[in-house]
């Protein structure tokens, strides 16, 4: 089943907005049942990459949620096939527009509806954080 995020990068992110959004994934992160790229594991969430997928134990993986802090050129995008974990992707990626406006072009397969849940989550850490305009 497809159900993708959209995020290529437009640019690199500054140190202090990569510290700022590694901190508030490390909180989104923390009480979520999430693990590696592979689904299992640990989240890595460092000064240069926020990695993590569902748990592959339960069959909630899917594709893995990969940003990097450096600008770079391929098309990036996750397919959470609606699975738990999208909600940590969303709220990963509502802070990163709040906190680095156009380092990511955001779109999504889902629409506002769909994204409520993750940036409730994001709202949690950052209170003005919105949904991206041009999500469906």
């Amino acid at each position: 089943m497809g159900f993708s995020h959209y995020f290529p990068s437009t640019r690199s992110f500054t140190d202090g907005e990569w510290q700022q959004l590694a901190n508030a994934a490390k909180i989104l992160t923390s009480n979520a049942q999430l693990f590696g790229g592979c689904g299992d594991g640990k989240p890595v969430i460092d000064e240069s990459n926020i990695i993590f997928n569902g748990d592959a134990s339960k069959n909630e993986d899917h594709e893995t949620f990969h940003i990097c802090k450096k600008h770079e050129p391929e098309f990036n995008f996750c397919n959470t096939a609606q699975k738990p974990y999208d909600e940590q992707v969303v709220a990963v990626l509502c802070c990163a527009e709040f906190l680095a406006p156009g380092a990511l072009k955001i779109g999504s397969d889902g629409n506002q509806r769909e994204w409520q849940d993750g940036l409730a989550l994001a709202q949690n850490i950052f209170p003005d954080a919105t949904i991206r305009p041009g999500i469906k």
